[in-house]
């Protein structure tokens, strides 16, 4: 079963949830900081900010077995950086990009936070066979809702990256949350 959450984080404060698959235009981006060059979707008519990082947190379980009664299978989460992430061309090379980026990687290490956090509260609970999927959804959507309250008290706290204490504020709470459900080697 393959399940998709859609996350819209972006210089707007609106997040949108939706279900969703992942397109093969969309990027996992783990080992690296985004670069505007990763923002190439196309910039809305109507819009008055200067960039938006879409994302999405695809996970998905296989091999599920039933083993004395409790759920046994393999786990996979990423976070993908999404096609339709924008930016003005005028914003790249001004006085302000660095900071724009700057708080559009805040919107994508949340989802990474978001990923790494669900993994690991998958790896370490034990979940009945009977109603597995209800069990791992509901931890799912907890998690979700987490992190979409997240989303919105981050560009709220740090005015969409125009408040800088908070926004260093803010990246040290990312740092902080990346950190705390680092990857694990298996």
């Amino acid at each position: 079963m393959k399940l998709s959450i859609l996350y819209f984080a972006s210089f707007l404060s609106i997040i949108i949830v939706s279900c969703s698959s992942v397109q093969n235009t969309e990027k996992v981006i783990v080992d690296r900081r985004l670069v505007w060059d990763d923002f190439k979707g196309k910039v809305p008519d109507n819009s008055k900010y200067d960039s938006e990082c879409w994302f999405d947190v695809k996970w998905e379980y296989s091999n599920l077995r039933n083993v004395n009664g409790k759920a046994v299978f393999d786990f996979t989460d990423l976070p993908y950086l999404m096609s339709k992430s924008w930016v003005r061309p005028e914003a790249i090379n001004n006085a302000y990009s660095d900071t724009l980026l700057n708080h559009e990687i805040g919107h994508y290490n949340i989802a990474k936070a978001w990923a790494r956090e669900l993994r690991s509260k998958v790896r370490n609970t034990n979940f009945p066979y009977y109603n597995f999927e209800q069990k791992i959804s509901s931890l799912a959507e907890n998690i979700n809702n987490k992190y979409l309250a997240m989303e919105k008290l981050y560009d709220d706290e740090t005015n969409h990256s125009l408040n800088k204490s908070e926004q260093r504020r803010w990246d040290a709470k990312i740092r902080y949350l990346m950190n705390l459900y680092l990857p694990q080697k298996q």
